[in-house]
């Protein structure tokens, strides 16, 4: 067994054989902080040593790099230019070198070391690739030695990789589900709100559903009382009246000919009897009701004599006359009647007046408490969709993060 190996086995305590047999999703939180802990302290122990092993690597490879720094060349049976060109590389060379052990020098905690050690390795062997090869032009078995201390870096790094590979993909899944139990958290508070929000609405609902019962009552308090059954006959007895004015009138319009009023106007020079023809073609019970002095048999004898005298013309002479046999009798019959159903009703909206019980108010009040209520409604209803949602996915996630904590390593 080797090294790591031990290490391995050392940190593999009871806790990681155990098998999770149920997780309670409110203790998930303590549950992946506890783990995210023991993964970090066991990357950092063995981080620690990894650090351990760097630095002997490092110390020796300054040791390496001084005597290759002090090689002389001169005695060295190569071309000059050759020589010029190796100095150059060594110089550089070593320069990058220098920077490395300093860099690695640097500690880093769990995770981080490795990552560190294989950044810091990539930008060198980038940046020395030309400078290596010119270095190893005349000095090649001293490079040699420095080239198997990184080669040893890259093994240490290669092998620390392979055996805790499972506890960095580990944190990386610990990690993962730290993120997704916080969206799982704020998701539950969200619907939580949903919930509380909705359990509002249906209070409003209740007080809503109160408030028009009780207007209910109000409404059926005053449609029950004397009064209110009083004012309700008189409005009846007020529109009936007003059904028998609309006949009067219908019947009072049909008493004079309005198109041969109409041509008498235009023909007659009397302005008197003209401003009279002109107010009944208007509003002929209107004006029958301000003529005390019927002066409309008046007009009436008027047009006859002007269609007599063919002032007037008219083709069915016999017809028009018919038309005009105006009985001063029914006309004051009329006028009367006029007189005395507009008295009536007159007198009916005194009385109802009088009487103050209206449920208008109330009835007005309920209107805008049953539009509240179908507001309301709408809104439970979208609330309620929208939290079955909700509920639907935070079981998916609840669910999923149970699965994915019982297979962590």
């Amino acid at each position: 067994m080797g090294f790591f190996d031990k290490i391995k086995e050392f940190f593999l305590s009871k806790e990681d054989k155990e098998v999770i047999e149920e997780v309670n999703l409110n203790e998930i939180d303590s549950f992946l902080e506890k783990k995210k802990n023991y993964t970090q302290n066991t990357l950092n122990d063995k981080s620690d040593w990894l650090y351990g092993e760097l630095v002997v690597i490092l110390d020796k490879l300054e040791d390496d790099a001084k005597i290759v720094e002090n090689i002389n060349i001169q005695d060295k049976k190569v071309e000059e230019k050759i020589k010029n060109i190796n100095e150059a590389g060594r110089k550089d060379y070593l320069s990058e070198l220098y920077k490395l052990i300093e860099n690695l020098h640097i500690k880093k905690e769990g995770e981080q070391e490795i990552i560190y050690i294989t950044s810091e390795l990539n930008k060198f062997l980038k940046n020395t690739k030309k400078s290596y090869y010119y270095a190893t032009l005349v000095v090649g078995d001293e490079m040699k030695t420095i080239k198997n201390g990184i080669i040893k870096i890259e093994k240490l790094e290669e092998e620390f990789r392979r055996e805790n590979s499972e506890l960095i993909e580990n944190k990386r899944k610990i990690e993962e589900l730290m993120l997704r139990n916080k969206e799982y958290k704020e998701k539950l508070e969200f619907n939580e709100r949903l919930i509380i929000e909705i359990d509002k609405t249906k209070k409003d609902i209740e007080d809503s559903q109160k408030n028009i019962n009780e207007l209910n009552s109000k409404i059926e308090e005053i449609k029950s009382s004397s009064d209110y059954l009083e004012k309700q006959k008189l409005l009846k007895e007020k529109s009936e009246k007003e059904d028998s004015l609309k006949i009067i009138e219908s019947n009072v319009n049909l008493l004079i000919d309005k198109k041969i009023l109409e041509k008498y106007v235009y023909f007659t020079d009397n302005k008197e009897n003209k401003r009279i023809a002109e107010s009944y073609i208007k509003n002929t019970p209107q004006s029958l009701l301000n003529d005390n002095e019927l002066k409309i048999l008046d007009v009436v004898e008027d047009v006859k004599d002007k269609i007599d005298n063919r002032i007037i013309i008219i083709k069915d002479f016999g017809k028009a006359i018919k038309k005009l046999s105006v009985d001063k009798f029914q006309v004051e019959g009329y006028q009367i009647n006029l007189k005395d159903i507009l008295e009536e009703i007159k007198e009916l909206e005194e009385k109802i007046d009088d009487i103050k019980v209206d449920p208008h108010d109330f009835l007005s009040e309920k209107s805008k408490e049953e539009s509240y209520l179908k507001d309301l409604t709408l809104h439970l209803d979208a609330l309620t969709k929208k939290q079955e949602k909700s509920q639907q996915e935070l079981d998916e996630m609840g669910n999923e993060l149970i699965f994915r904590v019982k297979n962590l390593s």
